[in-house]
């Protein structure tokens, strides 16, 4: 397995591991989801 793949699987994996950090990232990723979404929406819109 390519190192860089093993090092980012190995990163996943602790932060499944995690409870809390998993919570943050989940967290983060729907924030994400909702901006990109908002700016998607009135970006159709203003059109």
């Amino acid at each position: 397995m390519d190192e860089n793949i093993r090092l980012a699987d190995e990163k996943f994996n602790d932060l499944l591991s995690n409870e809390k950090a998993f919570h943050d990232y989940q967290m983060r990723q729907l924030s994400k989801m909702e901006f990109e979404g908002e700016l998607d929406y009135r970006e159709e819109k203003g059109k």
